[in-house]
């Protein structure tokens, strides 16, 4: 579990010491939960709140090394509810051969840029491909 409490803003105001004044504010709060399901899957809930902008996401990953097409799925789910509501998903794969060449593949739909300005917007094609040094992490 995580939680953010924070301000964000004042981002023109040069020097900390002008800004000191917004420690006491908050316009920003983060809760993250994480749970491991076995030793092969896990499922998460993020919950933030900006600048009266509500935005839920939920993400699953599987590794299921005894399928052949892939060995990890993951799978998320984002809802932005305020002035500008919108939703989006992602869905991704990915294969390990050698144990050390990594390749991955999967789909986006993301329906506005937000704070993304690399990314675009609508269906995107996310792919990859990594050498592992056999330490993998989530």
């Amino acid at each position: 579990m995580s939680i953010g409490y924070g301000y964000v803003g004042d981002l023109t105001t040069p020097g900390v010491a002008r800004r000191l004044d917004s420690l006491a504010q908050s316009n920003f709060h983060r809760f993250i939960l994480k749970k491991n399901i076995g030793e092969r899957a896990w499922i998460s809930v993020d919950y933030v709140f900006q600048s009266d902008v509500q935005t839920w996401r939920e993400a699953i990953r599987i590794r299921a090394t005894e399928l052949r097409l892939i060995d990890t799925f993951h799978a998320e789910i984002y809802e932005i509810s305020g002035l500008h509501s919108g939703y989006g998903f992602a869905v991704y794969g990915e294969r390990t051969f050698l144990r050390k060449f990594i390749a991955g593949g999967g789909y986006a739909g993301i329906d506005r840029p937000m704070l993304n300005s690399d990314v675009e917007f609508g269906p995107i094609w996310p792919r990859e491909a990594a050498f592992s040094n056999g330490q993998c992490s989530d």
